[in-house]
């Protein structure tokens, strides 16, 4: 699958900022350094276009 194919993916199911944040959030409690990751991975997908604040 190509970062493309991943972002109409994205937006074809109306995932946005607000539901990855969500769902993903749960990791700080186990890793505040996977969720440091974590959360520069989101920021990236979102600088990239992948996902919409």
């Amino acid at each position: 699958m190509t970062a493309n194919e991943r972002e109409s993916t994205l937006q074809l199911f109306g995932v946005d900022y607000s539901k990855v944040y969500d769902k993903k959030k749960i990791i700080k409690e186990g890793s505040n350094t996977l969720w440091n990751y974590a959360e520069e991975l989101i920021d990236d997908s979102i600088k990239r276009g992948m996902l919409e604040k």
